[in-house]
């Protein structure tokens, strides 16, 4: 009988510790999964902040396209004033010219006329 109740006692003790093992390992399982979600969340953000980048720096680029676009229109514009100025100044000297000879004329004009009346 009391190797009976050894036996049963052995078998007991056996179920114990593997009821205690059971235990730890569904712990470690537990922990192991929630390792597993944390890194695959840290994955997940580091994917979307790479996206983001991506986005930053292709509107970067965007916006540096749109500027240089723009100051090719701003010195496209500025070369054409100044070829208007041009324009504008060259018209203004001929019409001093033009003025000058028209005084010139009408001053001989009136000489002529005086001349003219005085004989």
């Amino acid at each position: 009988m009391q190797l009976q109740q050894l036996q049963q006692l052995q078998q007991l003790q056996q179920l114990q510790q593997l009821q205690q093992l059971t235990q730890v390992n569904q712990k470690q399982k537990h922990q192991l999964t929630l390792m597993l979600k944390q890194k695959q969340l840290q994955q997940l953000q580091q994917m979307k902040q790479m996206r983001e980048m991506d986005e930053m720096w292709r509107e970067q680029d965007r916006l540096h396209d749109q500027l240089e676009e723009q100051k090719h229109i701003l010195l496209t514009q500025h070369r054409k004033l100044e070829e208007q100025k041009q324009l504008l100044h060259q018209q203004k000297l001929i019409m001093k010219k033009q003025m000058l000879r028209q005084m010139q004329y009408e001053k001989r004009e009136r000489l002529q006329s005086r001349m003219n009346v005085s004989c």
